[in-house]
């Protein structure tokens, strides 16, 4: 393998390294970003909090979820479109996130370029001589100990079926779909002739050998034979680098002889295996070419969502493996792999996935030292940001990229999934420079950690001096090889970096754990914590297993934790939206987003309260960083349900009381004159203020955006009571943020008054009229509940069927107590949902409306909840949606005997004529036939 690396002495000051060390090229102090602003930054001035991230010079509420385009786009289960993977980013919008982080992977900007062989065949000798075997699905190999057993095969490919033909090859990679009995390599020969055909070559009439040996005179270039570490057994992929063997004569065809160096016989997929993906496959990969198209799309999918992205780059190291799927292949050809032994190139770090696999078959870990992989990555995500700079400015200037992942759990000297084989990579690259780091720092742990930061880092600044720069990070898998976040923190205060922040992923920590993320030192007892100098604690993976596991957190456990990392003050990311990976908060099934569980609806009510407060949430030092002006309750969930916590601001009181197990509150001190409350998962929790001064008013209300400090208050009226020893009790329905001011206004403190939904809950949602059918407001000064008994008529209604599209409750009674609860309705998607009868509507003195069924129980009314099972409109083309299609049949009332024709689902069906019967609709087609209204079976064709 041919190396293209240069190593540069130079006298350096670096933390631990005080004279001589080794660097980078184009290692430099922090850059001028070429005079262009930076998008994101963190500043660490003007505001309540320690450390702001800063989005276009306003403060950014951080909520982030992983959308893995990547699976999506590749893993068999989805196979997404672009357009569907930006229906996941509007997804993660709808679910109250802000931000969506995803994959860009090395090779959808330098994408390699393959071709099938164009023919193929093996021919064999003694007494099969003058056999053709070109009909053959698969060509065998042996270099027999006679000549019966003895075969070879030939491939034939045209470099002309790829596009951009012409230009330098900097990488060719031969891919074979083979096995074996027995461990065995094979030997790969390109000759000089291609005027062969398959349909004509055998044995006798073949040119290539000797009748055992390869004819030396046929053969260009060097042999190219299977490493010791892959040779041909079980039945997979195999690689061979045949760059030079490409390189060594141009031609607009390749041909290549390939042997078995033992007398086992050896399987090869042939040009005409039944299974296209198993054929002998030839790729192309040039360093100067690039296509931008995946990334546009990407950007454009999320400004269309309106939501914000983070680029997660994954280059040669991405969750510890530089794996081939995700490089052009030239990056093998060119760099340093990182070996286990010194002086060899047959011990790389490397684990082998089956040939199922999506993301890559061949998993190594290259040389973080490599000073030629150093400068071409770096090439590479620098021509991304300069790209982002022009698509930017070409499409409206939305700034919708705020971030970039330069690596992805990357590891020094540990390859995924296995233990630290040595303690320093035996490359060569990583040989030399711990030669010269040495003379100065004999610590191997160290100069694992300055490797870390230089690849890191020079990643990151090329990120810095494009056209488009924006925050920089890491994100360590636990436990990492290399102290990056010391060694970063080292060189913010000695030096400089342009590594904004190095962050951990945090899937097996508990409660207490996460809290402490945000704030601790030590988050573990022995490693440094990420809330020291200069960084921004970021939890850059939190994921919550759907199948339970010892030590481990659920999906009962996300939306409570995502508080939590706040509370401790520390930002949050979930991972991830939907992938096979096991912490999914949805499941794809016939084109829809389905929740994993009643849990993914906590998970948004979550996200959206949070939202409210974002503004504060992102400049406010939470009290658990030692924070005063932004108080959480519960925030390590107490074991025991029953909860009342007291804290303070100042001299005033708050205490937050719950009867529901991991329900959180939150305070917070928007001035002296208003405070907000919330409380997550209690529909009735309260908080007590004492000696806080005579409240004015108790409304809804919330920030106008997570990015806005401009306060409206929100339609509803809150239930609260003035107690006989002076405090205040405010009951907080879950999900909601209520502020409580004393400043003599009836705008819940200011004068910017709007209107916005009110938070709504399963079971309970509410509209701008009312927020609580039973409560409304207190009189300043009264010393009993201000809750009063809402009069409601309920009126008889011709019957009609519903069906939830959400999580709801049926309720004895038309008031929404929680003690009127008699059913929990979970969501199902719209054809299994359960149908549900009307009868009447009940409407109180504020307008709000209940449905009540045949049963004699209630329901919301609220068409975000319930939506009429039939359609009620004429339309023209219908759509057969169901799985088990539906029937037409002859007569108005449908019957066994009267179906007429069944049509599949994904049919369409033309209607001429709406027509009601009883509490159903059908539509009459131009035959006179009928077919069902139902929701559940069609719907409107556009």
């Amino acid at each position: 393998m041919k190396l293209r690396s240069v190593f540069a002495l130079g006298v350096i000051s670096l933390a631990g390294v005080s004279a001589i060390g080794w660097l980078s090229t184009n290692q430099v102090n922090a850059s001028t970003n070429e005079g262009n602003n930076s998008i994101s930054k963190i500043v660490t001035s003007g505001f309540d909090k320690k450390k702001v991230l800063e989005v276009d010079n306003k403060p950014f509420y951080y909520n982030g979820v992983q959308v893995r385009a990547d699976k999506l786009r590749d893993d068999p289960k989805y196979h997404f479109t672009i357009d569907q993977v930006g229906q996941a980013y509007d997804r993660a919008k709808k679910d109250g996130f802000t931000v969506v982080n995803s994959q860009l992977l090395w090779s959808d900007i330098q994408p390699d370029k393959s071709t099938y062989a164009s023919e193929g065949t093996y021919i064999q000798g003694g007494a099969n001589h003058e056999e053709n075997k070109s009909s053959e699905q698969t060509l065998k190999l042996n270099d027999g100990k006679t000549a019966d057993n003895e075969s070879l095969a030939f491939l034939k490919f045209k470099l002309s079926d790829l596009p951009s033909p012409n230009g330098n090859l900097d990488g060719v990679r031969l891919r074979l779909y083979a096995s074996s009995k027995t461990a065995q390599p094979i030997t790969i020969y390109r000759v000089s002739n291609n005027n062969w055909t398959a349909n004509n070559l055998t044995w006798k009439n073949s040119f290539g050998h000797d009748g055992h040996d390869i004819d030396k005179k046929d053969v260009i270039g060097e042999k190219v034979v299977s490493t010791s570490y892959d040779k041909v057994q079980k039945e997979n992929y195999y690689d061979f680098d045949v760059t030079d063997l490409v390189k060594a004569k141009s031609d607009d065809q390749v041909s290549f002889v390939i042997q078995s160096n033992t007398d086992n016989e050896i399987d090869i997929a042939g040009p005409k295996d039944s299974n296209q993906s198993h054929r002998p496959q030839l790729t192309v990969s040039k360093a100067d070419q690039y296509n931008f198209d995946y990334l546009d799309q990407l950007i454009a999918q999320a400004q269309k969502a309106n939501i914000k992205l983070e680029v997660l780059w994954f280059g040669a190291d991405t969750t510890s493996t530089s794996t081939e799927k995700r490089m052009p292949f030239y990056v093998l050809h060119d760099y340093a792999i990182a070996q286990k032994k010194a002086g060899s190139k047959d011990s790389p770090f490397l684990s082998k996935s089956d040939a199922s696999s999506y993301t890559g078959i061949y998993n190594y870990l290259m040389d973080k030292n490599d000073q030629g992989l150093q400068s071409q990555e770096g090439k590479a995500i620098k021509a991304v940001f300069a790209h982002i700079g022009d698509y930017n400015n070409q499409n409206g200037h939305h700034d919708t990229v705020i971030g970039a992942q330069v690596a992805n759990e990357p590891q020094v000297s540990r390859l995924h999934g296995s233990s630290m084989g040595v303690d320093i990579p035996q490359s060569q690259p990583s040989l030399d420079a711990w030669n010269k780091f040495k003379q100065t720092n004999s610590s191997v742990a160290d100069f694992r950690s300055w490797t870390m930061w230089n690849y890191t880092n020079n990643l990151a600044k090329q990120v810095k001096s494009s056209k488009y720069p924006v925050i920089t990070r890491v994100n360590n898998a636990i436990p990492a090889d290399a102290d990056l976040i010391g060694w970063n923190e080292k060189m913010r205060s000695q030096e400089s970096t342009d590594l904004d922040v190095v962050g951990a992923d945090l899937y097996g920590y508990n409660y207490q754990q996460l809290f402490n993320y945000g704030h601790d030192v030590s988050t573990d007892g022995t490693t440094v914590g990420y809330d020291r100098g200069g960084n921004l604690p970021m939890v850059m993976e939190d994921g919550s297993l759907l199948k339970s596991k010892s030590g481990r957190p659920t999906l009962a456990d996300a939306a409570p934790r995502i508080v939590t990392a706040y509370a401790g003050g520390a930002t949050h990311n979930y991972y991830d939206l939907m992938s096979e990976d096991g912490y999914a908060l949805y499941d794809w099934e016939n084109n829809q987003f389905v929740p994993e569980g009643s849990q993914t609806a906590q998970i948004a009510s979550t996200n959206q309260m949070l939202a409210k407060l974002g503004y504060d949430i992102a400049t406010k030092q939470s009290d658990g960083a030692d924070g005063k002006n932004l108080l959480f309750f519960n925030a390590v969930p107490s074991a025991d349900n029953n909860v009342s916590v007291e804290k303070h601001f100042g001299g005033t009181s708050i205490t937050y009381k719950t009867d529901t197990e991991k329900s959180m509150g939150i305070a917070d001190k928007r001035d002296d004159d208003n405070i907000a409350l919330a409380s997550t998962s209690d529909s009735d929790a309260t908080f007590t203020l004492k000696d806080f001064g005579k409240i004015t008013s108790v409304t809804y209300g919330q920030y106008e955006s997570p990015q806005s400090d401009k306060w409206i208050t929100t339609d509803g009226k809150v239930t609260y009571q003035k107690n006989d020893d002076g405090t205040y009790t405010i009951t907080v329905p879950k999900y909601s943020v209520v502020n409580v001011s004393k400043k003599e206004t009836s705008s819940g403190g200011n004068t910017n008054s709007g209107s916005a939904t009110v938070p709504t809950t399963p079971g309970n949602p509410t509209n701008n009229s009312n927020s609580s059918s039973s409560s409304s407001s207190a009189t300043v000064g009264s010393t009993t509940s201000s809750s009063t008994t809402t009069k409601t008529s309920v009126k008889k209604v011709k019957p009609f069927k519903v069906v939830a599209v959400k999580s709801i409750y049926e309720y004895k009674a038309p008031t929404f107590k929680k003690q009127n609860r008699v059913k929990y309705l979970p969501k199902e998607s719209l054809i299994k949902a359960k149908t549900l009868k009307v009868v009447a509507v009940a409407t109180n003195v504020n307008d709000v409306k209940r449905y009540k069924l045949s049963n004699g129980r209630y329901i919301t009314a609220n068409g975000k909840y319930v939506v009429k099972l039939y359609l009620q409109a004429m339309h023209q083309k219908l759509q057969v949606i169901n799985p088990k299609g539906t029937w037409t049949h002859s007569k108005i009332k449908f019957t066994k005997k009267n179906a007429a024709h069944h049509f599949k689902k994904s049919s369409v069906i033309k209607a001429k004529k709406l027509v009601k019967f009883g509490d159903t609709t059908r539509y009459q087609l131009k035959n006179g036939n009928y077919v069902t209204g139902s929701k559940q079976f069609v719907r409107v064709y556009k």
